[in-house]
């Protein structure tokens, strides 16, 4: 069973390393993290921006039966799209838990727990990030609007009445 825990101080080094494996499967798509920095890591200032105490920011890890399988960040007002509740801003999960219905069920849940719209970015080039996107609408009855950018799209999804 999936759950979401909001994620503590104590979880920042889990976050670091799992971040480090998204920004591996993001530079695919993009220019960026090309290149390790003398501990390892992609951007190691990412994460701690998630951590630096805004209500607005919420970091939370998606466990499966209480182990660890990926993390997902959102933000609420102010940092969010005019008609939306909330923005899924980073959503990651090991590769050994894709492709089973846990990232959808995670995203159900916030959906539930904040119900409203949402928005999100996906990059132009991560087909395989818009087919996930597309497919949470599709099986949440939600409709996409999308907004075009240079190198990625705004996507809100709208609950259908």
């Amino acid at each position: 069973m999936i759950s979401l825990e909001i994620a503590q101080d104590k979880d920042r080094t889990f976050f670091h390393n799992a971040f480090n494996m998204y920004q591996n499967e993001l530079g695919q798509h993009t220019g960026e993290y090309s290149f390790l920095d003398e501990e390892g890591f992609f951007d190691r200032n990412t994460v701690d921006v998630y951590f630096e105490g805004s209500k607005a920011v919420r970091p939370f890890l998606i466990k499966d039966d209480e182990r660890r399988i990926g993390v997902v960040v959102i933000t609420t007002a102010p940092c969010t799209r005019p008609g939306t509740a909330f923005c899924i801003q980073e959503l990651f999960l090991i590769a050994s838990s894709r492709g089973r219905g846990l990232a959808l069920e995670a995203v159900r849940k916030l959906i539930q727990e904040y119900d409203k719209d949402l928005c999100l970015q996906v990059l132009k080039l991560n087909e395989r990030a818009k087919a996930f996107w597309t497919k949470v609408a599709g099986s949440l009855s939600m409709a996409i609007e999308k907004e075009d950018a240079e190198d990625c799209e705004t996507w809100i999804l709208r609950k259908q009445a």
